[in-house]
């Protein structure tokens, strides 16, 4: 028995590296309208109560730029699509770290190792 366990583990430790994972659903700094699916609480776009599908994870969008792979505009942020097991980071310079690729000005997750 302590050997299937010690297999299992062995497995999952080389399959989480090649997992991806979800934008976070999380408060955003305010700039103008809130995104689909949040509401403005002061200084701040909060996730709307209950979430459900109308709450998707979301990322600030500077201004003139496209939104990464994965994500639809709304307002000053882009808004994952449904079904988007990718998050996506601002790009910092020309390259974007490990297991990430650049599109526009983000750097969105690659399956792969590394991570």
């Amino acid at each position: 028995m302590e050997a299937i366990e010690g297999a299992v583990m062995v497995w999952l430790a080389l399959l989480l590296p090649w997992t991806l994972a979800q934008q976070p659903v999380v408060p955003l700094p305010r700039n103008g309208n809130c995104p689909l699916g949040y509401g403005a609480s002061g200084a701040y776009c909060v996730p709307n109560p209950g979430g459900g599908s109308q709450s998707r994870g979301a990322i600030e969008r500077p201004t003139g730029s496209t939104c990464p792979l994965g994500f639809t505009p709304s307002g000053s942020y882009c808004v994952s699509n449904p079904g988007n097991q990718r998050q996506a980071i601002p790009r910092e310079g020309t390259a974007c770290p490990l297991g990430y690729l650049r599109s526009g000005s983000f750097c969105v997750q690659t399956p792969g190792p590394g991570r």
